[in-house]
C-alpha cells in the first residue's frame, strides 16, 4: 500500500469514526427525549387526587412502540460496538480519539 492510499485509509477511518460518534450523540438526543415523554406519561397515568389529567397525546403513546425502542436500542449497541473497534483500529495507528 502506497503512503497515499495509507493516508486516504486513515482518513476514512477518522471520518467513520467522527460519524459515529455523531449518530450516537443524535440516538442519546432521541433517547432523552424519549425518557421525557415516558416521565411525563407515567406521572399523567399514576395522577389520582383529581379529574383534571393532562391529555396523552400520540407522541406520547409512540414511544411505547416495542418495534421501534427494540430497534433504538439494538442501533445504539451496534454504534457503540462500532465505535470502540474504530477507537482500537485507530489507538493502533497511534492516532488520538
Amino acid at each position: 500500500m502506497s503512503s497515499d492510499e495509507e493516508m486516504a485509509a486513515i482518513g476514512r477511518l477518522m471520518t467513520e469514526y467522527t460519524d459515529t460518534k455523531r449518530h450516537l450523540a443524535a440516538l442519546h438526543t432521541e433517547t432523552e427525549r424519549i425518557g421525557k415523554l415516558l416521565q411525563y406519561t407515567g406521572a399523567v397515568i399514576q395522577h389520582k387526587n383529581t379529574s383534571l389529567i393532562s391529555p396523552i397525546t400520540e407522541e406520547h403513546l409512540a414511544v411505547l412502540d416495542r418495534e421501534k425502542l427494540t430497534s433504538l436500542v439494538a442501533d445504539i449497541n451496534s454504534s457503540f460496538d462500532r465505535l470502540n473497534t474504530l477507537r482500537t483500529r485507530l489507538s493502533d495507528l497511534g492516532l488520538p480519539t
